[in-house]
């Protein structure tokens, strides 16, 4: 499974797809605020295994959300279990 994400700073909720790794389908489009986003793809790496999120957007947003993900990942897991590619 892989999640994909548009980030739009502006609104009041983001959404995360979760996509399947092989014929690309919507398995789940999992509606959270920007401020609970990585809390959310970590909740998303546990229910599906993902292991790859794919983030599209402004920048500098993308920066700070994937950074965001990546503390949460070492406090949780001690590791990186998820792959973040700002596209």
């Amino acid at each position: 499974m892989m999640l994909v994400s548009y980030v739009q700073p502006f609104d009041m909720y983001q959404k995360i797809y979760v996509l399947d790794d092989s014929t690309k389908d919507t398995v789940e489009e999992v509606p959270c605020k920007l401020a609970d986003f990585d809390a959310a793809v970590i909740t998303l790496i546990n229910t599906y295994g993902a292991k790859y999120l794919n983030l599209h957007g402004p920048e500098k947003y993308c920066l700070k959300i994937k950074q965001d993900i990546d503390d949460l990942q070492i406090l949780k897991y001690n590791k990186q279990k998820l792959t973040v590619q700002i596209n």
